[in-house]
């Protein structure tokens, strides 16, 4: 879901993002999360969480640093 909601939230803006760098940010969002939630499993997260995914996604789009599909597919099935 998370996907293609980046895709329209990008394409309305007129960056004409590829597949790979899509891929890529939902990736990283679903990790910081992850992280993130495992981490802080004492302190209320429904502001950190988000907050912390926002950042990395943020930080990610900003540097326009993309991972070609394969790669990433190959790794994150290791």
């Amino acid at each position: 879901m998370g996907f293609w909601l980046e895709g329209l939230l990008l394409r309305s803006r007129t960056l004409n993002p590829s597949a790979d760098f899509l891929l890529f940010i939902a990736m990283i969002g679903a990790l910081v999360g992850a992280l993130l939630r495992t981490i802080l499993h004492d302190i209320e997260e429904n502001v950190v969480v988000p907050l912390g995914i926002g950042f990395a996604i943020w930080f990610f789009v900003g540097v326009d640093y993309s991972v070609p599909v394969l790669r990433l597919l190959l790794t994150s099935s290791s």
